[in-house]
């Protein structure tokens, strides 16, 4: 039996070239930590406008990279037997604006930047900016 012959191949919408990620983690004396997560990712395809007169290829364009670093601070204290960590976790350190979804390929290819049919910015098409949470945990 012959294999069919392909006619068409494309990426993937998942398919994603280049994946870095690092992980530092560093001790210092009197109980203070320092643990980093940094993450770099080229971008994921899409098909530019899919209601052209002229089809364009499928998934032929690409969104932006992204990037992104992450860090946690603490501290461990002893007291009554039990280990104390105060600890201070920095997500998106950078406050790195990371495209996560361009909402609609004809007016992102238009005007660069993710609108909705309205033309508005549309926020939920970004990853989250900075965050930080503080806490507290006990270990026995």
């Amino acid at each position: 039996r012959s294999k069919p012959k392909v006619t068409e191949s494309w990426p993937l919408d998942w398919d994603q070239r280049h994946v870095v990620s690092a992980l530092v983690g560093i001790q210092f004396p009197y109980g203070f930590r320092l643990n980093t997560i940094g993450q770099y990712g080229s971008g994921l395809p899409y098909t530019p406008n899919p209601d052209s007169p002229i089809k364009p290829a499928i998934n032929s364009k690409r969104y932006p990279v992204t990037y992104n670093v992450d860090l946690i601070v603490g501290k461990d204290f002893k007291l009554s037997g039990l280990t104390y960590t105060v600890y201070a976790d920095i997500r998106n350190v950078f406050n790195t604006k990371n495209l996560v979804d361009i909402v609609d390929a004809v007016t992102y290819d238009r005007y660069g930047r993710p609108l909705n049919d309205k033309k508005h910015t549309d926020p939920l098409a970004w990853a989250p900016p900075r965050q930080v949470f503080l806490g507290v945990g006990a270990n026995w």
